[in-house]
């Protein structure tokens, strides 16, 4: 039988904002995913230049980044007022999905700093329950899109260049492929308790998703990364040159997905533990 979220208990006027800041969250998920759905069916380049001219005419703050707190409310409407506005190119959609996202981040400070951990836990776990069944990504719409032959874009391999590889993944193959992949919405270690009970992954399952990794989406693990637990999925993998794979892998908290070998993710399953 699968397991249900344990909220806590709140007073009627605590559920109600908890109520209300689930559905914000929700909303968020779904808008962030749809824009940036649609930059991915036209490839990474064109994510890659959306981004480019987002940073360009908008911001160049790291993605995640806050604004100060008297500045909150202010930010609130500005995120309201660009997903409401109509979508006429790229970097609007980057633009959208972006307000979205931050509109998420946003709504959920406020009400840990104003109303309490209890309340944001309780919507954190309605946001999960209103996601089921509804947030369904089609997962051609999640595969990374680069035609034979098409060279990276520049802030693709801008990018590549300046950021030295991290230590957990594999040494670099001499391959190009977009390190990161930006996603519509965020995960917790709280989430992963409307699963079954987590168990121990087997050589037997590693084996079998190293000769189909296409079962391996979007599939939920726990384990250890960098001396702490972690939860993570696998969005999706994309085939690169002499018959590797890149694994795009997110990780709770994060809002995008990074590139992973094959040999360093197949590492990380040993010893993980597999929800369904």
């Amino acid at each position: 039988m699968e397991s249900t979220v344990r909220l806590p208990k709140l007073s009627a006027e605590k559920r109600a904002i908890a109520e209300e800041t689930a559905n914000t969250m929700t909303r968020c998920a779904i808008a962030a995913e749809d824009h940036f759905a649609i930059l991915r069916r036209k490839g990474v380049n064109a994510v890659a230049a959306a981004l480019q001219e987002y940073e360009a005419q908008y911001t160049s703050l790291p993605a995640g980044t806050l604004p100060q707190p008297d500045e909150m409310d202010s930010a609130i409407l500005q995120c309201e007022e660009v997903l409401a506005a109509p979508c006429r190119s790229d970097v609007d959609h980057y633009r959208a999905g972006s307000a979205a996202m931050a509109l998420s981040q946003i709504t959920m400070y406020k009400v840990n700093n104003e109303h309490g951990n209890d309340v944001l836990l309780t919507a954190m776990g309605l946001n999960t329950q209103n996601l089921k069944g509804k947030f369904v990504v089609d997962p051609e719409d999640q595969i990374p899109r680069l035609a034979p032959g098409e060279p990276l874009h520049p802030r693709l391999l801008q990018e590549m260049g300046l950021e030295a590889p991290p230590t957990t993944h594999a040494p670099d193959t001499g391959i190009q492929y977009p390190p990161y992949m930006p996603m519509g919405s965020q995960f917790s270690l709280e989430d992963i308790s409307t699963f079954q009970p987590p168990r121990i992954v087997t050589a037997s399952e590693i084996g079998k998703w190293k000769e189909n990794p296409n079962h391996l989406r979007n599939q939920l693990f726990v384990g250890e990364f960098e001396d702490y637990e972690r939860a993570f999925k696998v969005v999706t993998y994309m085939p690169v040159e002499d018959e590797q794979i890149v694994y795009y892998i997110q990780f709770d908290g994060d809002d995008e997905a990074v590139g992973w070998s094959g040999e360093e993710l197949f590492s990380l399953l040993e010893g993980a533990q597999f929800t369904k």
